[in-house]
């Protein structure tokens, strides 16, 4: 009997645990965009990168001029990115190092892509 009613509870608890559980659906490059630095740089990343981090094989977009990911972040970043803990050869670190810059910067580290966005340097 003390076995049965074990085995019922924990039935009835691993049920209630689950009923209970909603799956979290991970938000989209576009949706994280959009939380972390708004949605006129879905326009920026757009121009930067054509909404790419990675090229069709795989591999970390990097530019001619040696600019990295959605947002393009230049070589000249890539040592304070380092300090700050971020990656920005990751979609997450490259968003967030773009947070960062937008902090800085307004929409400054953007101008060379000002012809195609349109978003000016106005936001600080």
């Amino acid at each position: 009997m003390e076995l049965l009613f074990t085995i019922a509870i924990f039935f009835l608890t691993s049920n209630t645990a689950n009923a209970n559980s909603i799956p979290v659906e991970p938000l989209t490059v576009e949706e994280k965009i959009i939380k972390e630095l708004g949605p006129e740089f879905i326009a920026i990343a757009k121009c930067e990168s054509g909404m790419k981090q990675f090229r069709d094989d795989g591999s970390v977009l990097i530019s001619p001029t040696s600019d990295i990911g959605l947002f393009q972040v230049n070589q000249v970043h890539w040592n304070t990115a380092k300090q700050m803990g971020i990656d920005i050869n990751t979609v997450d670190g490259n968003i967030a190092y773009a947070k960062f810059l937008k902090e800085q910067n307004g929409y400054g580290d953007w101008y060379m892509s000002f012809h195609c966005h349109g978003y000016k340097n106005n936001i600080q």
